[in-house]
């Protein structure tokens, strides 16, 4: 990815193209600026040399112009750091937006096949990493090359021959820095790996800190993770060593640099070919000379590291996104809803297949249950119905048109889910309500909660509404996150209603209280709901009883009891675990 990853930087960078041309400019004038002192310590000491009588005038207005350059340059130098410090704030802003946009563009099953503190800290490094990669050849590397083509013209129109002893040694400087720096850069891309798992791991134990004290996992925990430290802490060993090699070797080549222009500069001032002023210029000059290839020295050991971290956040961004619109979506405002599924095949590889022509029609404003035992299928179902996922055979249909024929936005709007686990933005209660409709009034967020039987209980709280509830929610018992999410549900008001477990983290008082809400509120609704207590499924329209992917059977409760196949076997054998 070597031209990629300089085409990616560029693709945020074109919105500031006008930009670049002042940069140009602001670095001409800095250069011309810098130049200066070397051309006066020549004129100045070529005169103190030849001149019989010094005249302090002369060597005074020497020094004025100077000083008066000095300044020009300095704020030159000041706009031209401040005009590229907001370009690249701008662009690390426009990046951020570009990839939190992605981010939540992304496939349901790439979001549950990584860890999200990985992404998160892959784009945080990625934004900060071109900034401060920008900034390096702004800064340092851009003007010290224009410095080293002035330069260049400089020295060849003063003698050939001090000129090429001047730059004798360029090859080999950036001979050492190849050799040294493509070592380097294999390391530091297997170190940048390693420690973004580091993160993802130490996001992944805060969001589970639970699980991992109730299961007094804090040293195993920690051993795993120091030891991940251990293999990156050896990799930058090992890219310190090279880095220190490199940058000895470069201090070397600058002392013998040095000794090679004053020597020769001495045998051509045998000669008379150049005067004495002109050897203390072209040695003041030599820094000039190789400082784009040591300033790209000192910042290759950064460069790498950017670079690494820049080509991960491209890798896990720029990965295809299945679920997209069509370009022949339409967005959908529904007032009533069919839901069928017609020969709809589906399979998470290519090894297992789940569905296999699978079909069956929920009628408007009906309540459909879907039983099953664990692995059966049922959540998925939902899945494919909010296409989270995408049927690989077959069409879902609402209202008898395809699902792919609407707007991914539209089609979710209007399909309102209670989950079993329903985590919580760490914010108040009421914009966790509100989330359902964020346009929604505060009376209607009381309106909605009263409906889910968790308004008493807010109000009992000592900020009410604007009570925090914490990171998942985890400040509120599992019941009132429960409620908490039906409210929003509510709130939503969506013609298609998605009951997953919905009320399995509730005791049996709550229960009841919920039960009643949600029949008000399954009104008029078509209505899915995923359950496998009994008091939720046996007043349901229709039973969908799956098996390993597979539709066993359907119809009401007392249908199916009457037929005394799978569905009254899972009746039966849940009384009996119940009395007994």
């Amino acid at each position: 990815m070597k031209l990629k990853f300089l085409k990616y930087i560029w693709r945020f960078l074109q919105p500031f193209k006008k930009r670049l041309f002042v940069f140009f400019f602001l670095a001409i004038v800095v250069s011309a600026g810098t130049l200066v002192e070397p051309v006066i310590y020549k004129i100045t000491i070529d005169y103190l040399i030849a001149s019989e009588s010094i005249q302090m005038s002369y060597v005074l207005k020497l020094l004025l112009f100077w000083a008066f350059l000095s300044v020009f340059t300095s704020l030159a130098f000041l706009s031209y750091r401040y005009f590229s410090d907001q370009t690249y704030l701008r662009l690390v802003k426009s990046f951020l937006e570009y990839a939190y946009s992605k981010m939540l563009a992304m496939d349901i099953k790439k979001h549950v096949s990584k860890r999200s503190g990985e992404l998160v800290k892959k784009i945080d490094s990625g934004a900060w990493a071109m900034f401060d990669f920008l900034y390096q050849i702004t800064i340092d590397l851009f003007p010290s090359i224009v410095v080293f083509c002035s330069v260049m013209i400089l020295i060849f129109n003063i003698n050939w021959k001090m000129a090429f002893i001047s730059v004798s040694l360029v090859p080999v400087y950036i001979l050492v820095f190849v050799v040294f720096g493509k070592k380097a850069s294999k390391k530091q891309r297997e170190s940048t790996k390693i420690f973004e798992k580091i993160t993802g791991q130490a996001f992944d134990l805060v969001a589970n800190i639970f699980a991992v004290k109730s299961f007094a996992m804090e040293k195993y925990e920690f051993s795993v993770l120091s030891g991940k430290l251990k293999s990156s802490f050896n990799l930058q060993k090992g890219i310190s060593k090279i880095w220190a090699y490199l940058h000895t070797a470069q201090m070397s080549l600058n002392i013998l640099n040095k000794f090679i222009i004053f020597s020769g500069g001495v045998y051509i001032i045998s000669l008379n070919e150049i005067s004495v002023g002109d050897l203390i210029m072209f040695l003041s000059l030599s820094q000039f000379i190789y400082s784009p290839i040591l300033i790209f020295g000192s910042m290759s050991r950064r460069y790498f590291k950017f670079k690494a971290e820049i080509e991960s956040v491209h890798d896990a961004l720029e990965e295809q996104i299945e679920i997209v619109d069509l370009p022949s979506s339409r967005d959908i405002f529904l007032k009533k809803a069919e839901i069928e599924f017609e020969n709809v095949g589906f399979d998470f590889n290519a090894s297992k297949k789940l569905f296999s022509e699978l079909n069956f029609v929920v009628a408007d404003a009906q309540v459909c249950a879907i039983v099953g035992h664990s692995g059966a299928g049922k959540s998925t179902l939902v899945s494919l119905l909010n296409r989270f996922y995408d049927v690989n055979d077959g069409a879902i249909k609402i209202n008898g048109r395809n699902i792919k024929e609407f707007s991914l936005s539209s089609l979710r709007k209007n399909i309102g889910m209670v989950l079993q686990d329903n985590t919580m933005f760490n914010d108040t209660i009421f914009n966790n309500i509100k989330y359902g409709n964020i346009k929604a009034s505060k009376a209607q967020v009381i309106e909605a909660s009263k409906k889910a039987r968790v308004h008493k209980f807010i109000m009992s709280l000592p900020e009410k509404y604007e009570t925090v509830v914490g990171e998942r929610g985890l400040k509120l018992s599992g019941g009132e996150r429960q409620r908490v999410a039906i409210a929003r549900a509510i709130l939503k008001n969506p013609p298609i209603l998605i009951l997953d477990e919905a009320t399995s983290a509730l005791d049996s008082e709550t229960e009841k209280l919920i039960q009643t809400a949600l029949s008000e509120v399954m009104k008029g609704r078509t209505t899915i709901i995923i359950a496998h207590r009994l008091s939720t499924v046996r007043k349901a329209d229709k039973i969908l009883v799956f098996s390993r992917g597979r539709l066993k059977e359907q119809g009401s409760h007392s249908e199916l009891m009457k037929a005394k196949g799978r569905y009254a076997k899972m009746v039966d054998m849940q009384v009996k675990g119940f009395f007994e």
